[in-house]
């Protein structure tokens, strides 16, 4: 921390720090700023300094859960489905830079079904909560928001 408060003088440069935490190995400091020109003034500024290694956290992509999927659905008939057959909802939509990739599935009462959770960019993602369902297949299935964050069951 100490290295960090040496290497960049805020005060001079003017640029804004919204969070600076350290994290459980203490080893990595997380930075976050709200603008991208401040990323870039505190990037230059660490650069400098030869002791400090910076790297760029990528973003993770939004995720969605399609309910009750027949199993026979392979993780790729799902991306197809959901490119080709939902038009009603990506139908003006630039699929050069659509990303849609199955992350993992989720446990159906029904042995038959599933519950896929696929991994969309956020301009898709909108589109499928909005909607509310998708085509796969033979089948109109409903669409929920699918958070990231892990939540304890036990009562």
């Amino acid at each position: 921390m100490e290295k960090l408060r040496t290497a960049v003088d805020t005060r001079k440069t003017g640029v804004c720090v919204d969070r600076l935490r350290k994290t459980r190995d203490q080893k990595v400091i997380i930075i976050s700023c709200p603008t991208k020109k401040d990323i870039e003034k505190i990037s230059g500024q660490l650069k400098e300094n030869k002791g400090l290694k910076i790297r760029e956290t990528a973003r993770k992509l939004p995720l969605v859960v399609i309910r009750d999927v027949r199993k026979e659905n392979t993780d790729e008939d799902i991306v197809k489905s959901i490119k080709k057959q939902n038009k009603y909802a990506t139908a003006d939509l630039d699929w050069s830079s659509i990303e849609v990739k199955v992350k993992f599935r989720r446990r159906a009462k029904n042995d038959l079904e599933c519950h896929p959770v696929p991994e969309v960019t956020p301009e898709l993602w909108r589109r499928l909560v909005d909607a509310g369902y998708v085509y796969v297949g033979l089948q109109r299935r409903p669409v929920l928001n699918q958070s990231p964050l892990v939540q304890c069951s036990n009562a």
